[in-house]
């Protein structure tokens, strides 16, 4: 996770907040930020921050590959049983194209084999995207206020009842993460 991220969230989340950032406070932000970012990461499979990545995967005789770093930007090199595969330069020409975020091959196929595709390339959001940062904040913020309320959901002054939250994290963000997860066809 690049620095650019945490320092684009951390002040949308300081704003969110509503909160004049102390330096105890903002090692906090930043470290709610970072985790936040981390958790949407892992639960929707987009990358959110720009950066070169080797990846290995398994052939299937296919002539498509999904790629774990989406959005897919650009690839610098393609191998396949350790021969390299050239990009493609037009429609006619043998190599690889991308396409959305997965890489069609021309002419060739992922054979069938174990960790035998290597693929460097480019991948994630030179800027996360608004509604991404807007659920970022909100979960970092959950989890901020949560920590000073102890997971108390309510409070009930005439009998004094309180209940807790038990979730780490709320519906809404639930069906957030749920809807925006990554889909691979």
């Amino acid at each position: 996770m690049t620095t650019s991220a945490v320092q684009q969230i951390t002040p949308a989340l300081s704003k969110y907040l509503r909160k004049d950032v102390g330096s105890d406070d903002a090692q906090e932000l930043e470290r709610l930020a970072k985790a936040a970012i981390a958790l949407v990461e892992r639960e929707t499979g987009w990358t959110l921050t720009k950066d070169t990545a080797t990846e290995t995967h398994d052939g299937d005789d296919s002539d498509v590959l999904f790629v774990d770093r989406a959005p897919l930007v650009s690839v610098s090199s393609l191998s396949i049983d350790e021969i390299d595969i050239p990009a493609s330069t037009g429609i006619s020409v043998l190599g690889y194209v991308i396409s959305g975020n997965m890489i069609r091959l021309r002419g060739y196929t992922f054979s069938e084999g174990v960790q035998n595709v290597e693929v460097t390339l480019v991948g994630g959001y030179e800027t996360i995207p608004d509604d991404f940062v807007q659920k970022i904040v909100e979960i970092a913020a959950f989890w901020f206020v949560r920590k000073t309320a102890i997971g108390q959901a309510s409070t009930q002054f005439d009998r004094e009842t309180v209940t807790y939250q038990t979730s780490e994290l709320s519906d809404g963000i639930k069906a957030w993460l749920n809807s925006t997860r990554r889909r691979l066809f």
